[in-house]
């Protein structure tokens, strides 16, 4: 191969690394005239935490690593505060675009889409069935009462966010027998309590006096006519005694069978005094105590004001009797 030969090739190799050269910088300049950062919304999400973020709400990317900083700004922009869990928020893009001009971005110089309407839910979960029974069993349990947990009436519609859940029941009295209300208080940490109510059916026990013998019309209740007994309560009806010592002295006014418990219309207090029972009447005034002997016309307790007739005057007053025999008239 002659010198004019190498010369030629060697000139050749020059210009085409001239050529790559030239066309490397060309497309260096053009690259830096584009948008090279792009923004493209989705037209559903969901999100965990408390605030929605652009990046929740879009994809945000470039090929560039000297776009890394602008990128962090954008997903950082934030939108709106989360909604509840399991509920949604619609955003437009208007509404979006906006938000990011706030935030500083100049929409000119990156490319962005975003769908006419966008969708963001709360990521959440269900409280379960079993999560409440065993809550609700734990409040029976320390409530000290005599009570078994037959049910709970709850359809798993109440949501949280994800993560651990503290949950609370507090016991309501129903107007129902064998029904308890339930409030129970669901608290995940760093979001707001969230309360809400379920019917709890259960079997609920109670030691009450019962008649340890059959009692018949007149008898007076006394401690050997009574034992205590284990009953449910839904067999019970509301005027039914608790204890024993809110029957015992009383008066029966019907029978009452062995085993019964003692209900408040089938006793009564016995009178102190009987109508037409010979009684002294005792006067008194600021000066003057005196007494005189009466016929009762009408019985009375302990307490009571009855109609008394003077046996020498025959005069009829008002008296409060005093104990068994004795009423007492003031002047």
């Amino acid at each position: 191969m002659n010198k004019k030969h190498l010369f030629a090739i060697a000139f050749l190799y020059v210009l085409a690394a001239l050529v790559g050269a030239s066309s490397t910088a060309e497309a260096a300049s053009r690259e830096s005239g584009k948008r090279t950062i792009k923004v493209v919304g989705k037209k559903e999400s969901t999100v965990t935490k408390k605030t929605i973020h652009l990046s929740d709400v879009a994809h945000i990317s470039s090929k560039y690593v000297r776009d890394d900083e602008a990128l962090i700004a954008l997903k950082k922009i934030e939108l709106a505060q989360s909604p509840l869990p399991g509920k949604p928020k619609t955003f437009t893009a208007a509404q979006v675009l906006e938000k990011m001009r706030e935030g500083g971005v100049d929409l000119q110089a990156i490319g962005y889409a975003f769908p006419r309407t966008m969708k963001v839910s709360r990521a959440a979960r269900a409280i379960t069935r079993d999560e409440v029974s065993t809550i609700v069993l734990a409040a029976l349990n320390e409530s000290n009462r005599d009570i078994e947990l037959i049910d709970v009436a709850y359809n798993e519609d109440t949501l949280v966010v994800p993560g651990i859940t503290e949950l609370e029941a507090k016991l309501f009295h129903s107007q129902r027998p064998n029904q308890l209300s339930v409030a129970i208080t669901a608290d995940v940490e760093g979001e707001k309590p969230i309360t809400f109510h379920v019917q709890a059916t259960v079997k609920e026990w109670a030691t009450i006096p019962v008649a340890n013998r059959p009692l018949y019309r007149g008898n007076i209740v006394g401690p050997g006519d009574v034992v205590m007994a284990r009953m449910n309560l839904a067999e019970l009806p509301q005027d039914a005694a608790r204890d024993s010592q809110s029957i015992i002295g009383y008066a029966t006014k019907r029978h009452i069978a062995y085993g019964e418990f003692f209900r408040k219309n089938k006793l009564h207090i016995p009178p102190l005094i009987e109508a037409g029972a010979k009684v002294t009447v005792r006067y008194r005034s600021k000066f003057l105590e005196a007494t005189a002997s009466a016929i009762a016309l009408e019985a009375g307790i302990e307490g009571q004001r009855i109609r008394v007739r003077n046996a020498q005057s025959k005069k009829t007053v008002f008296g409060t009797v005093l104990s068994p025999g004795l009423v007492e008239v003031e002047r």
